[in-house]
């Protein structure tokens, strides 16, 4: 019961790294044609080792992060935020509205209104969510996420293909629309 909790506000997204915020599609575009794009981008890409991924606590949550970030996944992150930037709607007010009621930097503030969202580039922490909110009271599941893990993942993790995910609507589940491998 406890796992289901910790797990829920996570389990909405599915288990992924973003490396491009969720964004609504500008009117010219469908799904499909991102997918295309999508396909013929990852052909042109290196596949990455994720030396150092493991369980942490990250900013109130646990996920598995890096140690530190390499700059082959930095700049495929970036490349892919401005690759697929023109596939992005303009965010509402109401959306810039509840990003700015969080705490900010200005960095943070010029990559909302450049990208739609704070936390790309400089800002960019590679991060695969494992739980909702964690407090001193659940050290031990991270402890028990840290010894699972190194139970089971042997070898570095390796970032081998991108994916797209679509809701319906914002409060339905995210569900993967289209896989594109990474060559080896």
């Amino acid at each position: 019961q406890r796992w289901l909790t910790l797990t829920r506000s996570p389990a909405h997204y599915g288990f992924h790294a973003t490396l491009k915020a969720p964004f609504e599609l500008q009117e010219d575009y469908t799904v499909q044609s991102l997918a295309e794009h999508l396909q013929q981008f990852a052909c042109h890409q290196s596949r990455i080792e994720l030396h150092g991924l493991a369980p942490r606590q990250m900013a109130g949550f646990s996920a598995l992060t890096l140690d530190g970030q390499t700059a082959q996944l930095h700049s495929l992150a970036m490349q892919i935020v401005t690759e697929f930037e023109p596939y992005r709607r303009a965010l509402t007010e109401a959306d810039i509205e509840r990003r700015m009621a969080q705490a900010l930097s200005t960095r943070q503030l010029e990559l909302l209104r450049c990208y739609g969202y704070p936390y790309v580039d400089d800002e960019f922490r590679f991060h695969m969510t494992l739980s909702g909110p964690i407090g001193e009271q659940d050290t031990d599941y991270l402890d028990w996420l840290q010894g699972l893990y190194r139970e089971i993942v042997t070898d570095p993790p390796l970032l081998d293909q991108i994916a797209i995910f679509t809701q319906t609507d914002r409060q339905a589940a995210f569900v993967r629309q289209f896989t594109c491998p990474i060559p080896a």
